[in-house]
C-alpha cells in the first residue's frame, strides 16, 4: 500500500513537471510575452496649442504617422502622454503629440 502511494505521488510529480515545462515554453513563444523590442517608442514630441473647435480626434488624424492605422489608438496615446482622463480639451491648452520619425517631428514642428 505504501509503495502504491509513493508510485502515484511520483507519477503525479512527473506529470506536473512536464506540464510546467510545457507551459513555460508556451508562454515564452506566445504573444502574451511582452517584449520591449516590439514596442515602438516615439522619437520625440511636438507641442500643439489647441485651437477653438479642435478635438483629440481631429488632432490625432492630423498628426498620426503613416505607420499607425487606428485613430482611436493614437487618441489614447495622446491622452496618456498628456495625462488626460477625458476627451475634453480647450482652446489655448498646450498638449504634446508623439512623433515616430525625426523627419515627421521636424515637419510637424515647422508647421505648428
Amino acid at each position: 500500500m505504501k509503495n502504491y502511494k509513493l508510485k502515484k505521488l511520483g507519477a503525479m510529480a512527473v506529470v506536473l513537471m512536464i506540464f510546467s515545462i510545457g507551459f513555460y515554453q508556451f508562454m515564452e513563444a506566445s504573444s502574451f510575452k511582452s517584449s520591449a523590442a516590439s514596442v515602438v517608442q516615439p522619437v520625440g514630441y511636438v507641442s500643439y496649442v489647441v485651437k477653438s473647435g479642435d478635438s483629440l480626434w481631429t488632432i490625432a488624424e492630423d498628426y498620426m504617422p503613416e505607420s499607425k492605422d487606428d485613430v482611436r489608438e493614437f487618441v489614447r496615446e495622446i491622452k496618456q502622454v498628456n495625462h488626460l482622463e477625458s476627451d475634453h480639451i480647450y482652446g489655448g491648452q498646450l498638449i504634446a503629440v508623439p512623433c515616430y520619425s525625426e523627419e515627421d517631428a521636424l515637419i510637424r514642428s515647422a508647421s505648428s
